[in-house]
């Protein structure tokens, strides 16, 4: 199974630290969350699932040093749920030595969305 370590900056305007995975499970998109707040106190991880056909736009991003993936939904709800999330949209940032994976994620993703 292939999964894609992320991070969230975003989150809490700054109290907090997040950090995940995302990955395909079957027909459905996975995204575990792992939320530490003010650096100090862990909560207990996430998972968040919705069917690939809910998505509406994925936007993948390259950076210097990191990549950034944009997914939003159809109905909003689905994404907006995910801590982190605004606007309808999730944004996640992956390292850049992670980019090989974001790219066979994205493939796969691809054949789902229309």
């Amino acid at each position: 199974m292939l999964s894609v370590p992320f991070s969230i900056s975003d989150a809490h305007h700054g109290f907090s630290e997040m950090r995940g995975a995302v990955y395909l499970d079957g027909d459905e998109v996975v995204i575990e969350i792992q939320v530490k707040l003010l650096s100090l106190f862990d909560r207990p991880a996430q998972t968040f699932r919705f069917d690939m056909t809910d998505i509406e736009e994925i936007r993948h991003r390259r950076g210097v040093f990191s990549d950034t993936i944009t997914i939003r939904t159809r109905p909003m709800e689905r994404v907006t749920e995910i801590p982190g999330a605004s606007d309808g949209e999730l944004r996640l940032k992956v390292k850049r030595s992670r980019r090989a994976d974001v790219d066979r994620l994205l493939s796969r993703l691809d054949l789902w969305i229309v």
